[in-house]
């Protein structure tokens, strides 16, 4: 009868073994700790692009016709501190339309954190050249050669 109990508690062990090699069953082993959350990187900036029409009503959104289109407000919201923005803005074709630099306040802040900016559009080359299709806004700070955030937008006639 003894011998009976050892094989039977061989028997175990031994079907045991490949469970606990699988991770399925754990003898004596700790339990692992949590896994640490990843943490979440805030960007550096965030572009906002505003349509605002003739009539004055804004558009949040990034494609405009330039039948309602007076002129664009990009809204860039920062997160770090520098002494000057500057904006490419780049027309369909991959030319830069126009560089926009605009200085930060003493603190390097803008104020409330925003930095607008205003593109005419109705009336300007952009309509009379017929300038349309996806446009892009680079943005970058104080004097860095890779933008540190883009926007593209949608002109449409």
């Amino acid at each position: 009868m003894r011998r009976g109990w050892r094989v039977l508690g061989v028997a175990v062990l031994v079907m045991l073994l490949p469970l606990q090699a699988l991770g399925g069953v754990q003898l004596s082993r700790r339990p692992a700790p949590p896994a640490r959350p990843h943490p979440v990187r805030t960007p550096p900036a965030a572009v906002e692009l505003v349509g605002v029409t003739f009539s004055g009503k804004l558009m949040h959104r990034d494609d405009f016709s330039v039948q309602t289109l007076r002129h664009l407000q990009i809204r860039v919201a920062w997160n770090v501190r520098g002494q000057v923005q500057h904006l490419e803005l780049v027309s369909p074709d991959g030319a830069i339309y126009q560089p926009l630099d605009t200085r930060l306040d003493a603190a390097g802040r803008a104020s409330r954190g925003v930095v607008e900016t205003v593109v005419p559009v109705a009336g300007t080359w952009i309509t009379e050249h017929s300038l349309f299709g996806l446009w892009t806004v680079n943005v970058y700070l104080d004097r860095d050669h890779a933008p540190l955030t883009s926007a593209s937008f949608l002109i449409n006639p």
